[in-house]
This record gives structure tokens, sequence and C-alpha cells, in this order.
């Protein structure tokens, strides 16, 4: 009993502090949702970058993180091992021994086992010196958020639009998503649709194991009992049950949540990656410095504008720098047309959306790029 309310204490706390940031955030709930999961990814990023620095920690960490998806597999594993010594016994009649369920709970454990290999070991599209300038022009720069001639720094060679280097896996990635902690592979141009049928096969996995063990914890009830929260403390039902049944549902809940994300991106035609970059864009324009360069014969299309310190009077000046490399490109003297871009929605097109169907046939049916 006091373990079980210890678990719905600290259920409850989580819930309670998530709703109170949530209302100190401003903006709909998917811009709350974003604004987490953004500052989440720099987070990471930041923590990667300052781990990075030692050698020795570095090397642990990459050999120890190997171990993650194995402890996901085990995991799994562990819950269907437990499944069927206390749960499966417990099922209705009706569902225990019907075709249908016999067939569909082999088909998942099937299909979480087969999937996530499949992500673990498929080339998610790493950028070779025999294949980057396939790549490069397979995939346009929008002078915005990608541009033209970038070099990667570590792996010396033309950054393609789109691809990012993983400081993790030290290789630049095509079509670059995210370094998946779970599964410890980039999701990028080859994997993506796997992952995608990764995450589909956990919610039905989860939720079918839900729906299960609930069906074990019904079968469990004196006649006439109705259904409340508060079986799940139960101790004169099976605990098996109740511990899988309550893992299951808290899961596909963060599962279906987290797919979402990728739903809206498909639908805006962004990767998570370019999600992050396309946030730096809207800070800039929520500022007032992003500035459109109406000259044709411009280097560069888009500009920020800053302010630099003279460090020989020690005056301020207004100057224009590049998105690229943050190259100071011009100062106020210089007599360009610009324009102020207000608003990200109605003046600034995003070239990689093409509509929600043609954005998700882009991610599934791929062109090999070498």
């Amino acid at each position: 009993m006091s373990n079980s309310f210890l678990l719905i204490s600290i259920v409850a706390f989580v819930a309670l502090s998530v709703v109170s940031l949530f209302k100190n955030i401003p903006g709909s709930y998917w811009q709350k949702w974003e604004f987490l999961k953004l500052r989440t990814l720099k987070v990471n990023r930041f923590v990667i970058e300052r781990i990075g620095t030692s050698s020795k920690i570095d090397h642990a960490i990459k050999g120890s993180r190997k171990l993650i998806p194995i402890g996901y597999v085990f995991v799994i594993s562990l819950c269907l091992y437990l499944f069927f010594k206390h749960v499966f016994r417990l099922l209705p009649f009706g569902i225990k021994h019907s075709y249908f369920h016999q067939v569909l709970i082999s088909a998942s454990i099937a299909s979480i086992y087969f999937i996530t290999i499949v992500v673990v070991l498929l080339n998610p599209g790493v950028i070779k010196k025999h294949n980057v300038s396939r790549v490069n022009s397979y995939f346009r720069n929008n002078n915005l958020i990608f541009f033209n001639d970038k070099v990667c720094s570590t792996c010396n060679m033309i950054k393609p639009a789109r691809s990012k280097h993983c400081s993790v896996c030290d290789h630049c990635v095509m079509l670059f998503d995210h370094h998946c902690l779970w599964l410890d592979k980039c999701i990028g141009y080859y994997n993506y649709k796997w992952f995608l049928a990764y995450l589909f096969s956990n919610i039905e996995f989860l939720s079918y194991g839900a729906y299960l063990c609930y069906q074990a914890i019904v079968n469990q009830w004196p006649n006439g009992r109705k259904w409340s929260w508060s079986i799940i403390i139960d101790s004169t039902l099976d605990k098996t049950s109740r511990t899988l049944f309550l893992l299951a549902v808290i899961y596909t809940v963060i599962t279906i949540v987290f797919t979402s994300f990728h739903i809206r991106y498909l639908y805006l035609g962004v990767t998570t990656n370019e999600c992050e970059k396309w946030s730096d864009i809207e800070y800039l324009v929520g500022r007032g410095l992003l500035y459109e360069v109406l000259d044709n014969q411009a280097d560069e299309k888009f500009v920020e504008q800053c302010i630099s310190r003279n460090t020989e009077d020690n005056s301020y000046e207004t100057v224009y720098i590049s998105l690229k490399d943050e190259r100071i490109l011009f100062d106020q003297s210089t007599e360009l047309p610009l324009r102020k871009i207000v608003s990200v929605t109605d003046e600034l097109d995003n070239i990689y959306d093409k509509g929600f169907i043609n954005n998700a046939k882009e991610r599934i049916f791929i062109t090999d790029l070498g």
C-alpha cells in the first residue's frame, strides 16, 4: 500500500509541475509543447558538448550508451515474460482462446522486435566523400536556415542542405531529424520511415497490452463492481496485471504525444532539427532583427541586424551580419534596399513544405543517394 501511494504521489507531483509550468509559458498548447521540447533539445546539446570535452568521460559514455537499446529490448522482454507468466492465465476465456487475439499478440510481439532491429541496424544516411556531391545537388538550400557551400568543420566536407553533423555519432547525416537516445541511432533520410513505424508499433504494442491487462483485471472483479482507478491499488487483485496496466497506459500517452510531434512536423514540412532552426528565425523576427535584402545582386538574401562596437573609439554602429557564418556584410551607411521581416508565416516561405501528403511521400518513398 505504501509503495502504491508513493507511486501515485510522484505521478501527481509531476502532473502538477507540468500544469504549473504550462501556465507560465505564453502561447497556444502547441507552442507550449514546442517551447518545452526545443529547450530540452538545447539542454541536451549543451550537455553533450560539455561532456564531450573530456575524452575519458566521452569514451565511457559512448561505450555505455550502446547498452540503452539493449536495455530497451530487455525491458520489453521482461514485461512479456511477466505478462505470460502472471497475466495471460487471468484473461477471459473468450480472449485467451480466441484465434484473432492469438494472432494479434504474436504479430505485436514480432513487429516490435523486428522494427526495433531494423531501425538500429539501418544506415540513417551517413554522408561520405563518395556521395556528398550527389546529396548536395539533391537537397536545395533556402539561404535562410541552409546555405550554399557551407562546410562541416569536423568532416571537412560540403554540408548539404537539411543535413547535420551528429556530435554523438560523429558523422554528417542527410535529412537529419534527431539522435534517438533509446535506439542510440541517428534518425535521418533512410531510416525515418522505419522510425515512424517504430513509434506506431510501440503505440499498438502498449495500448493493446494495456487493454489485455485491463481485461485480466476486470476478470478478477467481484460481480457488480464498477471500474475505478482505486482498483490499481487494490491488493486483492493480481499485482503484476495492475502494474503492467499502469505502465502501459502511461507510456502509451507519452508515445502518442511524441508521435504527434512528428506527424505535425510532416504536416509543416520540417524535421526536428529544422524546427529548432526555424525557432531561431522566429526569435529574430520577434525581435525585429531579420531583414530581406531586395538587391538581386546581393550575396545573401536575408541578414541579421545587430550592434557592433568599434574598439578604436569605443563607438557603436548598426551592422548587418550573415546568417550563414555571422560575418559582417555591410553597415547602415551602405545604401542597400532592405525590408524588415515582421511575420514568419506571411513573409517567409518554407520551400521544403510540399503539403502533408507529398511531405509524407517524400519521407517514405525515398531515392537511393548512395
